[in-house]
């Protein structure tokens, strides 16, 4: 019978000829032969001529639909009749046979189809018959399906392949066929465990008819479609596709509140049960969280689902671990609501991180589970999980779906252009919405229903909010009778509202029902300060009629739970003591948040007496969630926010109040302007405006306002980022906390990467060191002058301890006890210092070394964990260790030893008893020794090259390294790599380089810092992915200003890093905020007589009219690193990468000359003569002439120094200079140049800018340096040893200054003369305070007002 398979081919004529003539041993047949056949008619050669191999012979017009149609009716009636002088007979039995042959070779072998269920015998009845024939030619089909029809043959392999994809595609057809695990007591137990996880979902309570709306679900990465098919849902046709190939995948199903995530993981447990796959359905908010430690999903399990039974237990988690049958998994674990789970603290950490461990390292690793995931969101990424995982996304309804279910249930149709068809596409919000429109008329006479009407009528929470008014009016309805009307409706509005208010807060979805009883109580005892004297609750009890008046916690129970049955619980069949500890919950988290809001709603008029959101805890206390917001917008009136706006003035916030920010979010959610409803008078120091859209015009109003850095300042620091450190907790182990110092110190809250303190210095000053208290309770810090300032972090409250003539310190450290603070600073100052008695002991080196010590700067000290040992490290590579003793104030520490390792050292750590130190060179080599000797270094080698930063823990033994973005992490012990991944982060920039690194307390954490200020986290641990992304990442957003060039009016400009320009006044205060394109320019300049501006991106020049209008475009084969206005605007000069030089038209941007050239030019500028003037990267000033660039000149910039009447600026060109006789300009991009005349003098001069590297120091230093470039002199103006990122210069002459800008944030204006700083300003990023009214306001710091003034406030 298989004649039609050979040489792996199935060659389809044959298969048709085994499969007809093999039935009837006959090549003609014709359907009106055939009694009682219902099927597609064909003709007598209709098999005929495909038999004989035609050009494809399955491709004739529905061919294999009357194949399929031939073969069932003989299977399930057999033939019987004459051909010409033939008798053709054919029973099922023999018909059916024959099927199972041909459809063998495709399903063999495959453990999942078992084709003897479908032999039709003897004894078998009609109806058996009937349904095997069915089945056989359901099977037959899908095999011709898994042909090529268009062609005579198909592979073998090709089409088995096919066939099992099909055969899984519809397995739910295939009822008889497809091996089962027989219906054991394990899987009826599930199969209970889920039904009674169904009846008891909210979406149940709510409405029956809800779980006919099943949305289709799309798969992300082959965007495939699964819809209901046959008795498949969607979600059990995403389970079985995972099945398909060898690496069967997991699942993680998202989607938003309501769209059906519960319902699809519910109906899928119960398909797969029946079709004898455990399925266990786990609904995540109810695992217990109380027993970490254990495995949680495991124990819910056994206690929960399987009621205890240790036997059923036993067999489910042999399942798990056996190896799978066939594709198929043992065991599918359905764990629903990622987003439930309650975010507590427990022993063993955060109770999202214990359990996401749980999945990744033990679940969904197991051999013989399938893991299937929902949640609203994608849970993070699954580092520790050796399996693959596909992401399903479940898609709202079709609009048709949704107007079918409108009309069967007797409600309008909304206009087609109603936005609300959007919001009914969610099946949750359908079904209450359907509730309202069919209720809602019967409610008009009710004075104590309020329904939102209109445009606001269209939100989610204005949907759950009509359909509460209908079910107030019912309970009203069926309760007035008995007088117990008044305790539904206080359950409905307030009762509910508190709870579900206080359960968002705590982050509970389920609750015990002791705590219902005490929240009851607890709303009770609100409901008599805040609700009862209400207008409402006025007009409620007389309408009503109740008997009752005042609030009956048992009533109000009652009523949750079994009258309107807002609340839901698990069955009382469940009296397991785990489950009884967290039963209660809302009919679905979408009415949890809602009331959340309407409490918030509730505390004001009509329902409540509270005047002002800074009286209510519900506005103050914490920050509500994303959801609950816009929840509480969509139930808010415009008036009423208005009303509470005002309520707001002259009102002093409480410390941490999240009133106004509630009220901001409630408002810009409505539309309504905050510019227009102004701040006068508000208390803004616990709130921020940034990126919140204000534009000023110069009408706000901030007078007799309160302002903070938090008000208008980014979150973060606006410097650099110096350090970060992990904020200790008790016993050492890992905060939730870490803080960054630059010159504030920021404390971050490390799982929402949101601040959650700020330390500022209280003038114009800034901190130079930090350091963190052991127990994590205290943040130090100091400043030059003053002495420390301590910081609770808890308390929020500053203490300052001064120490007269405090120095600079650039390190310090605590003592283990927490009272004493090791300090180190320039030129050998290292001291400790007493916080309680303000004492202070110099660290004193014996005379004999002193001198090789005392001048060198000290770049970290520590401490070892017992307080025995202090170690010290200074430039160079010199260590010291010294001997603490208990009462160090009258016994001063003693040295225990010196040493010079001669190579520069990154850090170094002492182990816990102060015995040995570990450092880190800078060339990644780590040695250890015992600190009495510090002459025998043990060397470990590490396969560390080419590092960018390099970070390691001695008592965690590890080290983690970056290079160019990829992290390593190593075992110190033997230089194994522990870890080896690409760090990926999704932040608006690309990471910058890491600057540094710092190893967790426990050492499962690394923390970096990038040259682009930004922080991430990652994890240490092993994992099997080659990307990974942080487990927080801070973005800080530096507003670093750019070059800037003087304008038409006499003002200058600059860019920023925020892609607006800043206008200056002389006096360094912003006069102005505008845009020219979308993105800021690498380089720009401005034509100074009718303010045309030229702009450079990459290869491309823009000349724009003074109107911003644009004139022209000019591109190049290379990009540009300048461009500038020249010959007094009549040319546009660029200069290219090559190097190169390139002039152009100041009109058209045509080309007029071009010059490549031999030296390294860095940057250039016009000169008053109409040339221009460029600077080497070896300090040369060479000059040419326009447009064709003849060299008209050439100076050394050096020599112009070695030839100064200054005496500083000769000495200073001597020590640049040092032996060699040479120096180069470092960072090109910093160089700035100008050229004005000096019309005193007579005489064309050049000032530059840039930064040579100081052989002394071996460091950059900044120089700006005059230059007469006819007496070819230059004069020093300032010296700077650090760095600025200096990216703009621009000369006032006629002021006599010039204004330095940099990358940093700040302006500078300066003597022309002198060189003496005039002012330093930083302006407020991202808001536009130009003009805006702070006149009577309260700053919080000096600095901040500086810089409020320096924006363009009026103060």
């Amino acid at each position: 019978m298989t004649d039609f398979l050979k040489n792996g081919m199935v060659c389809h004529g044959k298969l048709v000829r085994a499969l007809v003539a093999g039935m009837l041993d006959a090549n003609y047949v014709a359907s009106s032969w055939l009694e009682g056949y219902e099927g597609v008619p064909f003709g007598r050669t209709c098999f005929f001529n495909a038999m004989n191999q035609t050009i494809a012979p399955l491709g004739g017009r529905m061919f294999c639909e009357k194949l399929t149609a031939f073969a069932r009716h003989v299977m399930a009636h057999g033939a019987d009749f004459e051909i010409v002088t033939k008798k053709v007979s054919c029973s099922p039995q023999e018909a059916s046979a024959v099927a199972i042959d041909v459809i063998a070779p495709f399903v063999t072998p495959n453990k999942l189809v078992g084709l003897e269920a479908l032999v039709v015998k003897a004894d078998d009845d009609e109806g058996l018959i009937a349904k095997k024939a069915d089945e056989t030619a359901a099977l037959l089909n899908l095999v011709l399906d898994s042909l090529d029809r268009d062609q005579k043959s198909t592979n073998i392999i090709v089409a088995k392949a096919r066939m099992k994809e099909k055969v899984i595609e519809h397995l739910s057809e295939l009822e008889l066929c497809v091996e089962r695990i027989p219906l054991s007591e394990l899987t009826q137990a599930l199969i209970e465990s889920n039904k009674s996880a169904l009846k008891s979902s909210g979406t149940y309570r709510l409405d029956a008819m809800v779980r006919g709306l099943v949305p289709g679900i799309i798969q992300e990465e082959r965007e495939a479609l699964f819809e209901y098919e046959g008795e498949a849902s969607p979600l059990t046709q995403c389970v079985m596709s995972a099945w398909r190939d060898g690496r069967r995948s997991n699942l993680m199903l998202v989607g938003e509140g309501g769209i059906g995530k519960t319902v699809a993981m519910q109906e899928a447990s119960l398909s797969l049960c029946k079709l004898g796959i455990p399925a266990v359905y786990i609904p995540l908010h109810m695992v217990p969280y109380l027993n970490v430690g254990r495995s949680l999903v495991k124990e819910y399990v056994a206690s929960s689902v399987l009621k205890g039974d240790q036997g059923l237990f036993k067999n489910l988690d042999e399942l798990t671990r056996s190896k799978h049958h066939d594709d198929r998994p043992n065991v599918v674990l359905l764990l629903d609501g990622w987003n439930e789970i309650n975010e507590k603290k427990t022993p063993c950490g955060w109770l999202t991180d214990v359990m996401k461990e749980e999945i990744e390292a033990e679940l969904s690793s197991l051999e013989g589970v399938q893991v299937v995931i929902a949640g609203r969101a994608k849970m993070d990424t699954f580092g520790m999980s050796r399996r693959r995982w596909s992401f399903f996304k479940v898609l709202r309804l079709e609009r048709k779906n949704v107007g079918k279910y409108l009309s069967d249930n007797k409600v309008a149709l909304p206009p087609v252009d109603d936005p609300v068809w959007d919001t009914l596409g969610n099946p949750l919000m359908l079904t209450l919405y359907t509730c309202s429109a069919r209720q809602g008329a019967h409610c008009r006479e009710n004075t104590c229903c309020s329904f939102i009407r209109g445009e606001r009528s269209r939100s989610q929470s204005a949907i759950i909010w009509n359909f509460l008014q209908c079910q107030i009016n019912k309970a009203m309805l069926v309760n007035r009778e008995r007088g117990a009307a008044f305790s539904d409706l206080l359950a409905i509005n307030y009762a509910a509202a508190y709870i579900g208010w206080s359960m968002e807060r705590s982050g509970d979805f389920r609750i015990s029902l002791r705590r219902l009883g005490n929240l009851i109580n607890e709303a009770g005892v609100r409901y008599a300060r805040f609700w009862e004297g209400s207008a409402f609750v006025a007009n409620a009890k007389d309408a009503t009629k109740s008997r009752v008046k005042d609030w009956d916690s048992g009533d109000i129970e009652a009523a949750l739970l079994d009258g309107v049955g807002l609340l839901l619980g698990k069955s009382d069949e469940a009296p397991d003591k785990v489950m009884d500890e967290n039963r209660v919950g809302f009919l679905h988290q979408k009415f949890r948040d809602f009331y959340a809001a309407l409490l918030m709603k509730l505390e004001f008029d009509p329902y409540g007496v509270v005047e002002s959101p800074e009286e209510s805890e519900a506005w103050v206390g914490t920050a509500a969630s994303h959801e609950v917001l816009n929840m509480l917008a969509g139930i808010m009136e415009e008036s009423q926010i208005t009303g509470l706006w005002e309520a707001m003035r002259g009102v002093k916030a409480k410390d941490d109040s999240f009133a106004l920010f509630h009220l901001m979010e409630v408002a810009q959610r409505n539309d309504l302007d905050l510019a227009g409803l102004g701040f006068k008078g508000m208390d803004l120091r616990c709130t921020s405006l940034q990126d919140r859209g204000i534009a000023s015009n110069g009408g706000l109003d901030f007078r007799g306002s309160w302002v903070s850095n938090k008000t208008l300042l980014p979150s973060g620091h606006a410097e650099y980022v110096i350090d970060v450190v992990w904020r200790p907790k008790e016993g050492g182990a890992d905060g939730d906390q870490m803080i960054s110092f630059g010159q504030s110190a920021v404390i971050w809250d490390a799982r929402s990467g949101e601040p959650y303190a700020e330390v500022v210095h209280g003038s114009l000053g800034q901190y130079d060191a930090m350091a963190v208290s052991p127990d994590g309770e205290v943040v130090a810090l100091s400043s030059e002058g003053e002495g420390f300032c301590l910081f609770s972090i808890e308390g929020r409250s500053k203490e300052l301890v001064p120490m007269k003539g405090a120095p600079r310190v650039s390190t310090m450290a605590f003592a283990p006890n927490g009272k004493v603070l090791a300090c180190g600073g320039e030129a050998g100052v290292q001291f400790l210092f007493d916080l309680a008695s303000s004492s202070r002991v110099n660290l004193v080196m014996p005379p004999e070394i002193s001198e090789t010590y005392d001048w060198r700067s000290i770049l970290e000290v520590c401490f070892s964990a017992n307080g025995e040992t202090l170690g010290v490290l200074y430039e160079g590579g010199a260590i010291s260790m010294w001997r603490m003793s208990s009462d160090w104030l009258d016994m001063p520490p003693t040295l225990i030893n010196a040493t010079d390792i001669g190579d520069d050292i990154y850090e170094i750590q002492l182990s816990k008893d102060g015995s040995s130190v570990m450092v880190l060179t800078v060339y990644g080599e780590f040695l250890s020794s015992d600190v009495e000797k510090l002459l025998d270094w043990d060397d470990i080698e590490l396969a560390v090259e080419g590092f960018d930063s390099i970070g390691f823990s001695y008592e965690r033994n590890i080290a983690a390294a970056v290079c160019e973005n990829e992290m390593m992490v190593l075992a110190l012990d033997d230089g194994s790599i522990v870890k080896q991944f690409r760090m990926i982060a999704d932040l608006n920039s690309a990471l910058g380089d890491a600057l540094r690194i710092s190893i967790s307390p426990s050492g499962d954490k690394a923390m970096c810092i990038h040259e682009n200020n930004v922080i991430t986290v990652w994890d240490t641990r092993p994992s099997f992915t080659v990307d990974e992304r942080p487990l927080m990442a801070v973005e800080n957003r530096r507003n670093g200003l750019g070059p800037i060039r003087i304008m038409a009016d006499g003002n200058a400009a600059c860019a920023t890093a925020l892609d607006y320009y800043l206008e200056w006044t002389p006096d360094c205060v912003v006069a102005d905020q505008f845009c020219l394109v979308a993105v800021m320019p690498d380089y720009w300049d401005c034509r100074p007589d009718d303010g045309a501006f030229v702009q450079v991106f990459e290869n491309s020049i823009g000349l724009y009219s003074g109107s911003r209008e644009k004139l022209a475009n000019f591109s190049f084969d290379n990009r540009f690193q300048g461009v500038r206005f020249a010959g007094g605007g009549k040319w546009v000069v660029a200069l290219e990468n090559t190097p190169g030089l390139v002039c152009l038209d100041g009109k058209t941007l045509e080309e007029a000359g071009s010059a490549i050239l031999k030296d390294e030019v860095i940057t250039m500028a016009p000169m008053p003569n109409g040339s221009v003037l460029g600077i080497t990267d070896e300090g040369s000033l060479i000059e040419w002439a326009l447009p064709g660039f003849e060299e008209v000149g050439r100076l050394d910039i050096w020599l112009c120094m070695r030839k100064s009447p200054d005496g500083e600026t000769r000495a200073l060109a001597e020590r640049f200079l040092g032996s060699g006789g040479s120096c180069r300009i470092e960072s090109p991009e910093h160089a700035q140049l100008e050229c004005y005349q000096d019309e005193a003098l007579g005489v064309d001069c050049a000032l530059v800018v840039f930064e040579p590297r100081d052989p002394e120091t071996d460091s950059d230093s900044q120089l700006v340096v005059r230059v007469d470039l006819d007496e070819e002199s230059a004069f020093i103006l300032d010296v700077d040893e650090e760095a600025n990122e200096t990216r703009g210069l621009a000369v006032m002459r006629d002021e006599g200054k010039f204004l330095l800008t940099s990358s940093q944030g700040w302006i500078e204006s300066r003597s022309l003369e002198t060189g003496e700083v005039l002012k330093s300003v930083e302006p407020i990023p991202n808001l536009n305070l130009i003009g805006v009214d702070f006149r009577g306001a309260s700053f919080d710091n000096e600095t901040l007002r500086d810089m409020v003034a320096a924006s363009g406030g009026v103060l």
